[in-house]
């Protein structure tokens, strides 16, 4: 009968070490799924912030490129209009020979220094009026011309461009930002 009592206590005390480390396991096992879950969250979180840094570095990037091409587009444009708008200031040139032109000639005229100036060019139409104001220079007739006078003077030495044309030219990197400004503001109140 002892035999049989120490085999049973033997058996639970077996049984009780069993449960023990079952037990210990079963902690275990629950203690690396967490430490497990953890490092998963971790590492999701950490990936999902380097994912993040990644999209918001590609989206800040093709927002840049298409700010970039936007601006390309826009001053490319503006080139094209400024080209366009110095063309029709140009070709419209014509309307300033009105009635009140001869007063116009007359102060362009009177701009220029009161020096002996020899060869005078105008356009065809203002030849009488330029011998009136440059009597002692050679005249001549230069179609390119739509109105004002181109001078020469001291064999060439002295030359005083007073053209409608050279006005526009030299005029026009002051009036192109008006003119822009009031393209925008007729294009926005369509």
């Amino acid at each position: 009968m002892a035999y049989d009592k120490l085999i049973e206590s033997l058996y639970n005390e077996g049984e009780d070490k069993i449960r023990l480390i079952r037990e210990g396991s079963d902690s275990e096992k629950g203690k690396i799924k967490r430490e497990a879950s953890e490092k998963i969250r971790c590492i999701f979180e950490e990936h999902s912030r380097a994912l993040l840094a990644l999209i918001k570095e590609k989206t800040d990037s093709i927002i840049t490129d298409a700010r970039n091409r936007a601006g390309d587009i826009k001053l490319a444009s503006e080139h094209h209009l400024s080209d366009r708008l110095y063309a029709l200031a140009f070709n419209s040139l014509g309307f300033l020979r009105d009635e009140e032109y001869s007063g116009i000639f007359e102060r362009l005229a009177k701009e220029l220094p009161t020096i002996r100036w020899q060869k005078v060019r105008v356009n065809p139409n203002d030849r009488e009026t330029a011998k009136k104001y440059f009597p002692d220079a050679e005249i001549k007739a230069d179609p390119s011309i739509t109105g004002g006078i181109d001078t020469d003077a001291e064999d060439g030495r002295i030359r005083i461009v007073n053209t409608f044309e050279k006005r526009l030219e030299r005029g026009w990197p002051d009036m192109l930002p008006e003119i822009i400004r009031d393209a925008y503001k007729m294009h926005d109140s369509r």
